[in-house]
């Protein structure tokens, strides 16, 4: 009894450091971010704030149809394995409301959140691949 309850209480502690050391890390990167922001100019890195509004339209809102086709494209594979599985139980009149709860509240998130990462990171590894193509060339001529 003893040693279950030591052995409790240790994962507890060890996720307990694992979360306050995460937290920790936020901080630090806020404090960072906050103190760059503002204090940038006097190092040479101005923020450029149309810069930042620019890449946030790139990330964010450029990614609306592609985020909106790929939630259609899921949803209706959702409401076929629906169908087959609620079939058994006679509730296929249910579908349409089990795919639209199932995609708003689990997977709506994650699928935006899968799509944007894997679009803006696929954009920029092009933009630093050309990049470093047209410095060859550069260099080369």
């Amino acid at each position: 009894m003893r040693e279950a309850l030591a052995n409790a209480l240790d994962r507890l502690g060890r996720r307990v450091i694992s979360a306050v050391d995460a937290l920790g890390y936020m901080g630090s990167l806020l404090v960072e971010s906050v103190f760059f922001t503002a204090m940038g100019w006097t190092r040479g890195q101005p923020v450029r704030w149309r810069m930042v509004a620019e890449q946030a339209r790139q990330i964010g809102v450029d990614a609306i149809p592609i985020v909106s086709l790929l939630s259609l494209t899921i949803g209706v594979m959702l409401g076929i394995q629906f169908i087959a599985a609620l079939g058994e139980f006679g509730a296929q009149n249910q579908v349409v409301m089990a795919a639209g709860k199932a995609i708003t509240r689990e997977f709506g998130a994650l699928i935006t959140a899968i799509v944007v990462a894997g679009r803006t990171g696929s954009s920029l590894a092009a933009r630093l691949g050309s990049m470093v193509v047209s410095q060859e060339i550069d260099a080369l001529a």
